[in-house]
């Protein structure tokens, strides 16, 4: 089927996914693309094409959205193999070829043109067609899909529908793939409604489940027990598949994966408060956020304990991911039941690899954040059982970011510290108490670890008013600091991979792009780095930046900085691409 954009026709080859909502294509002009055959779409050329505002329905219905400082409407995708998109939302005509009929018209469809785009889409490719389930793949469903899948020795045309719960194939089929399903299981067979032919379990111990190889014509797809399987109550698991007549659908459960085994089903949050999303609220501390300004660009426009106008580049990460809730602070009392099972947020402002320094705080030691984490498996485990428990845990992403509060909030101010060790020697400790902590995450099941690195301390707001002797320019001796553990922070991480042998950890940057930002801010859109948008900027965070606070900026996402240690949502969004980008 041929597919063109815009107007004059400008021809897409696209990729049907599942796990985006809408249609992206590569436009002109870009700061990054991957090569393909075909001419990138140009909007100037398109007589039909219009931008989307930020006020408009279509973008506030988009997950991941934000706004540029022209008011327009960006988006941003990322994929389980740290391929990704970024850019302008609009909406333009699609056309579908036919060989049969009129072409069909589909105008005004939402699109995302992509100015920042990069990954392993082949050169063949130029845009997604989004097939998930969220407001803007509804028209995009329209475009069937059509693939030629065997299972065993059968051949069938089947229809890749994201709105269709259950994989429906035809009864023959069917009940030959049933009977070796049911071959394969030790569970007894229990029935759930009289007169449908569901093949269901009793779950309350837990059942080994066979995975499933569906042959597409130019892959193998498996299906794993997620995949097959549903949960309708605590003790009842019953059989994806069911038996039609005279055509098959690809249901959206099997659909729960990308073709190279990047699903990823939970995230685990660890470190201070770069990730902090209201783990201090109920603490008896000064480092919490739960109170306006913080979060008057979030959900709702409340405050919820982000250190943030609005969203913190891990919630931009967790939605690239496709979660459609943010993993809830394990210290809250709704995290709790279901809303464990896509893992959960331990991190707490002002702690770090030091456990002095949440001691000086009176905030979560990651000491005791692992042994929340070890509470929480527990949980998981009464939840799920022992075993799907366990695979949750190792195919989950569990990322970390500590060592700024050991830094800023301890060592550089307490002379107990910096008379006594060395910037060298303090790294060091803080490296061993890291290593320690891999360690024991991975004999609790962690397989598949991110590692934020530091961020240019010298240049954060409060560093440059309180170490910059009156200069207003980055402090080089905090940075060299940063830029010396960051090093020793690869180096152990190499260490820890050659002796886990299936540890899976990645280091992400996050100290250049900041930097960037910092040093390039007219290039990437922003108006002032030097001082944060709450108060004066120079060295408000915390209880110091509050709804009281005299110079409060009224449009934050022309700064970098927030408060005097935290980014913008707007910069968020591009630290969350390039963390994306660096491997995790």
């Amino acid at each position: 089927m041929n597919i063109s954009l815009g107007t004059p026709n400008s021809d897409i080859v696209p990729i049907a996914n599942t796990g985006s909502d809408l249609i992206w294509t590569q436009c002109k002009p870009f700061s990054k693309c991957f090569k393909q055959h075909a001419p990138i779409f140009n909007l100037h050329k398109s007589s039909t094409y219009k931008k989307i505002s930020c006020c408009a329905r279509q973008c506030k219905n988009l997950q991941g959205s934000s706004c540029s400082i022209h008011n327009s409407c960006q988006y941003s995708v990322f994929y389980g193999d740290s391929s990704f998109s970024g850019g302008s939302i609009a909406a333009d005509k699609l056309t579908l070829a036919s060989t049969t009929s009129r072409p069909i018209v589909v105008p005004n469809i939402v699109i995302g043109c992509g100015h920042n785009n990069s990954g392993s889409f082949g050169e063949k490719t130029s845009s997604i067609i989004g097939l998930g389930q969220g407001e803007h793949s509804q028209e995009n469903s329209r475009i069937a899909c059509y693939l030629i899948p065997k299972l065993g020795s059968h051949e069938l045309r089947i229809i890749i529908d994201s709105g269709t719960t259950l994989t429906l194939l035809p009864t023959e089929l069917y009940l030959q793939l049933e009977s070796a399903m049911s071959n394969q299981i030790n569970a007894t067979k229990i029935e759930v409604l009289k007169g449908y032919n569901l093949l269901c379990y009793d779950a309350r111990n837990d059942i080994e489940i066979p995975d499933v190889t569906v042959h597409f014509t130019d892959v193998n797809v498996k299906l794993k027990p997620l995949n097959t399987f549903v949960k309708l109550s605590d003790t009842v698991r019953c059989f994806s598949f069911y038996s039609v007549e005279d055509f098959a659908i690809y249901g959206n459960l099997e659909q729960l994966f990308e073709v190279k085994g990047q699903f990823v089903p939970a995230l685990f949050i660890f470190g201070d408060s770069i990730f902090d999303v209201g783990n201090n609220n109920d603490l008896v501390t000064l480092i919490k956020a739960n109170f306006p300004p913080y979060g008057r660009d979030f959900v709702d426009h409340e405050p919820t304990g982000r250190f943030c106008n609005g969203k913190l580049a891990l919630d931009i990460i967790a939605e690239g991911l496709r979660f459609t809730d943010h993993q809830p602070a394990y210290m809250n009392d709704k995290a709790n039941g279901e809303m464990l099972l896509i893992g959960a947020n331990f991190a707490s402002a002002a702690s770090g690899y030091y456990n002095a320094t949440a001691i000086l705080y009176n905030t979560i030691s990651l000491s005791q954040q692992l042994e929340n984490y070890r509470e929480y498996k527990n949980k998981l485990v009464d939840i799920t059982g022992k075993s799907n428990a366990s695979s949750r845990i190792s195919r989950g992403i569990h990322l970390i970011s500590d060592g700024s509060s050991d830094f800023l909030q301890n060592y550089y101010i307490n002379p107990l510290l910096f008379t006594t060790y060395t910037p060298d020697t303090f790294s060091d400790i803080l490296l061993n108490s890291y290593d320690h902590f891999i360690q024991n995450l991975y004999e609790l099941g962690a397989r598949r670890i991110g590692v934020a690195t530091l961020p240019p301390l010298g240049c954060l707001p409060a560093a440059i008013t309180a170490f910059g002797h009156g200069n207003n320019q980055c402090v080089a001796r905090l940075n060299n600091n940063a830029i010396s553990f960051n090093n020793k922070l690869k180096h152990r991480s190499q260490r820890l991979t050659r002796r886990l042998s299936k540890l899976k950890l990645v280091v992400l940057d996050i100290y250049n792009p900041l930097y960037t930002l910092i040093t390039e801010p007219a290039e990437n859109g922003f108006a002032e780095v030097r001082r944060a948008c709450c108060g004066t900027g120079l060295l408000e965070t915390s209880i110091l930046c509050n709804q009281h606070s005299i110079g409060t900026c009224s449009n934050a996402s022309q700064y970098v900085f927030w408060d005097s240690f935290h980014p913008t949502e707007a910069a968020n969004q591009i630290l969350a691409q390039k963390l994306i980008t660096s491997g995790m």
